[in-house]
């Protein structure tokens, strides 16, 4: 399940990968029976792959793993999971670079592949993710977040908008990008939930500068740098 060198090649230039498959759609539904309070919004929607064995589960199949490793190497360290929930009839969310939208830095050396994951049919009129090829290789000037948005506003006037490439995913499919990839979303204008987890992954060498505890997913620890916990137990 390593990526092909014409991938490797592929994610560099644009600063993302996808869709590719993980879960088919009978697993994802399996692994999502016991989470209707998280994709409700009624309990925590961040880090539970640290307390949840089913989250710890979508966050580490070998389908995701073995391509992170082809990127940052065989010791691999989980360290964020975000589950991100659109009804019918939410908002956009705006154009965003994840590294540097204005919010506290994350990883020093700010090194981190992010995967998102579609738990329902990400379609463009659900509101799927949208990405501009290649806005990685600039970094660009945010306004702080308003309107309650998570993230801040990019300033795209350097970019064709025109040309975003609208990442269509099935459940259980995945995209691999960038923290300086530019994404965004737009409002979910159709009847369906639109629901994703977005992971986040760096190498043991790296330190989360939040209170944030990591996970060994691949390979070893070898600098114990970080707060390293075990994988949740299971029910």
């Amino acid at each position: 399940m390593k990526l092909q060198p014409d991938e490797i090649s592929s994610f560099q230039q644009n600063g993302f990968l996808g869709p590719i498959r993980a879960f088919s759609g009978d697993e994802i539904d399996r692994l999502l029976a016991p989470l209707d309070g998280i994709l409700d919004e009624k309990e925590p929607t961040h880090h539970r792959h640290l307390n949840v064995s089913q989250v710890y589960d979508l966050c580490t199949n070998p389908s995701i793993v073995e391509r992170i490793a082809s990127l940052l190497g065989p010791d691999i360290m989980l360290w964020s999971s975000n589950f991100f929930v659109k009804q019918p009839g939410a908002r956009h969310t705006p154009w965003h670079q994840d590294q540097n939208n204005g919010g506290p830095a994350g990883l020093e050396p700010p090194l981190n592949i992010s995967v998102w994951m579609a738990l329902d049919y990400c379609l463009v009129e659900n509101s799927c993710i949208k990405f501009i090829a290649g806005s990685h290789l600039t970094t660009v000037n945010h306004e702080p977040p308003s309107d309650g948005h998570y993230f801040g506003l990019a300033d795209t006037s350097s970019f064709d908008l025109t040309s975003a490439v609208n990442m269509e995913l099935r459940k259980g499919e995945f995209v691999i990008f960038t923290d300086r990839v530019l994404h965004a979303a737009e409002p979910n204008t159709s009847d369906k939930r639109r629901a994703g987890i977005a992971m986040r992954f760096t190498t043991p060498f790296v330190k989360i500068l939040r209170p944030v505890k990591g996970v060994i997913v691949s390979g070893k620890d070898r600098f114990d740098f970080n707060d390293i916990v075990d994988p949740p137990e299971r029910a």
